[in-house]
């Protein structure tokens, strides 16, 4: 993922390391609201919900478009399904129970878990910095990825080439 500010600078993914990527999938940057949200839940106020199918296991679904993202749509009012009909042509569309889709987006049954380091990390932000306070909060995660990149740097490319073909 690649991200384009205002200012002209970027900020390019390191995958699992992506330091973004670890505090939202780890719910730090949640607002405070989201961890007691009264419309988590199946029963929505919106005529349509539309979120990311987490952990979808449906075998209709081609194996490309699992590695590429799915999209759940919920129509909850009849304003939503009307709506739907206008662009289903242009999607490809399966229905599902939509308890199948709990498991993976919590926010269809309960609000997120606030993390009990949550205000450790924003003080430690203060004093470290982002990096410092997501490198203190993942310590496990960066040594290995630290650790990686050392690797990369000492050992000649071809060297790792050779090792990985005969292990």
């Amino acid at each position: 993922m690649k991200l384009e500010f205002a200012d002209g600078t970027s900020h390019l993914s390191e995958g699992p390391y992506d330091t973004y990527m670890l505090g939202f999938n780890n719910n730090f940057f949640l607002r405070e609201s989201c961890y007691k949200c009264k419309y988590c839940g199946t029963e929505r106020v919106a005529d349509i919900t539309v979120a990311d199918y987490w952990r979808c296991n449906d075998n209709r679904i081609p194996e490309e478009q699992m590695r590429l993202g799915v999209s759940l749509i919920f129509t909850n009012s009849v304003k939503g399904k009307e709506i739907l009909s206008h662009i289903e042509k242009d999607c490809v569309i399966y229905s599902i129970n939509p308890k199948d889709a709990i498991p993976g987006n919590r926010a269809l049954s309960k609000p997120q878990i606030r993390p009990v380091v949550r205000d450790t990390f924003f003080q430690q932000m203060d004093k470290y910095g982002y990096r410092g306070a997501i490198e203190r909060q993942f310590k496990k995660r960066f040594l290995k990825y630290n650790l990686k990149c050392f690797i990369r740097k000492v050992i000649p490319k071809r060297v790792v080439a050779r090792i990985l073909k005969n292990p």
